[in-house]
């Protein structure tokens, strides 16, 4: 190795990924956000009446309404890394 007086490490490594399960995902370019707002056009404040003292349980009334839209309007599309040819 020369006239160096550093040590040197040589490391041989070798990984094999697996493919993972596709998570689906959202493709928010091809939303259908008008139908989304209509659906999102709502009495909030009849519908977290119910809840008023406890805040965590109006979260999951709004949250729920909002998935329950992203879900019928906005389609969903699986990764490109999933049905990729390996090299």
């Amino acid at each position: 190795m020369g006239k160096s007086d550093h040590s040197v490490l040589l490391i041989y490594a070798s990984s094999h990924a697996n493919n993972a399960e596709s998570i689906p995902k959202l493709n928010l370019n091809k939303g259908n956000y008008s139908e989304l707002r209509k659906s999102l056009d709502i009495n909030w404040d009849l519908l977290l009446q119910p809840y008023v003292n406890n805040v965590e349980m109006m979260w999951n009334a709004i949250k729920s309404k909002l998935l329950e839209g992203l879900n019928r309007y906005i389609p969903s599309t699986t990764p490109f890394s999933v049905w990729k040819k390996v090299k």
